[in-house]
């Protein structure tokens, strides 16, 4: 019981002593890194903020296919098969805008 504490509080201070100059070494390097902004997110951005409506319809679309893909079970795609056919029938009976 003895070593095992003299080893942990060895251990204690050796990890203590090695983080003291490892640390600053670490802020150092990697917190004088700053994310520069690429121009291409900027431009992704503006044009979500400009068209929030078909961003947020795309991202929808997006995250259903995703499901339907990767998660669903049998009764989901029963479910969601009844919700299509009715949502389909109600398109096509819908008064046309052209």
């Amino acid at each position: 019981m003895g070593d095992q504490k003299q080893m942990l509080n060895l251990f204690s201070r050796l990890f203590g002593y090695l983080w003291s100059y490892v640390l600053p070494f670490w802020q150092s390097y990697f917190g004088g890194l700053k994310m520069e902004k690429n121009s291409q997110t900027e431009a992704n951005k503006k044009w979500q903020d400009k068209n929030k409506q078909r961003a947020k319809y795309l991202s929808d679309r997006s995250r259903s296919r995703s499901f339907i893909r990767n998660q669903s079970t049998l009764e989901d795609l029963e479910e969601l098969e009844q919700i299509i056919s009715e949502r389909r029938n109600a398109l096509k009976n819908a008064p046309s805008d052209i």
